[in-house]
Parts: structure tokens; sequence; C-alpha cells
């Protein structure tokens, strides 16, 4: 394998971009998943790529217990220096630079910019959220 690119029993890259990034046991990552400099996830958090999609996660980005990330298609883009908190859940979506995803929140084929805060417990399916802007 590449420098950088683990493979797992299930033939799983994962790309760390820069190092270092921390992967706290019980994180599970499948698919196509490419981390940035600096990005921490935490124990439980599941991150995962259908054949032919991706996630990418930028730097300094933290994933708390909890999170599920999925791409069933297309790429899932997670900008840098995001937090999403317990229990979020990110599916077919892209959050800008500087977000901040509440805990158990959910995003559904939805697109939220850069500094923006989408609140507990909220959901959003097929929304677009501009920069700058808090939902709770």
């Amino acid at each position: 394998s590449p420098p950088g690119t683990q493979r797992g029993a299930l033939a799983v890259a994962i790309t760390v971009m820069a190092t270092p990034a921390l992967m706290c046991v019980g994180a599970t990552l499948e698919g196509d998943v490419q981390v940035g400099q600096g990005v921490i996830l935490h124990p439980h958090c599941h991150i995962s790529a259908q054949p032919g999609a991706a996630v990418v996660i930028g730097a300094r980005t933290i994933v708390e217990e909890l999170v599920v990330i999925k791409s069933t298609h297309g790429t899932v883009s997670i900008g840098e220096q995001c937090l999403l908190q317990v229990g979020c859940r990110i599916q077919d979506s892209s959050i800008g630079k500087s977000s901040d995803i509440e805990i158990k929140a959910c995003l559904l084929n939805s697109q939220v910019g850069n500094n923006c805060s989408v609140g507990a417990m909220c959901f959003l399916d097929g929304e677009i959220v501009t920069g700058g802007v808090s939902i709770h």
C-alpha cells in the first residue's frame, strides 16, 4: 500500500492526507475515506462510503462518539475545523469550513455552508443552508 494508506480485511482504503490524525479505538471506517491533518475520530463513530462513493474530512475536524457519516453516491465533504457532536448523522451531504453540527442533528442530502451551526436534534432533508446561518 502507498504511504498513508491502510488496507483492512475488507479491502478498506483509508487515506490520511497529512499526519498526524487521531483515530480512537472503536472508530470504524469503511470504503474510500480521506482524513485531513489533525482530524480526531472519537470512539464508536462510523464513517462509510459505498463503492464508487467517498467521504472527505478536512483538517482539524472533530468527529465525536456515535456520529455516523455515510456516502451512498458521490462525495460527502466535511470542511476544515468542523465539530460533529455526539450522535449526529450525515448522509449524502456537504458541510463547509468551521461549522458545528450539534448533538443528534441529522443532515440528509443537504448542503451546509461555512461558519454554520445546526442545533441539537435538528433534521435537514434536501436543504441548502448558506454561510453564517444558525438553525436551532
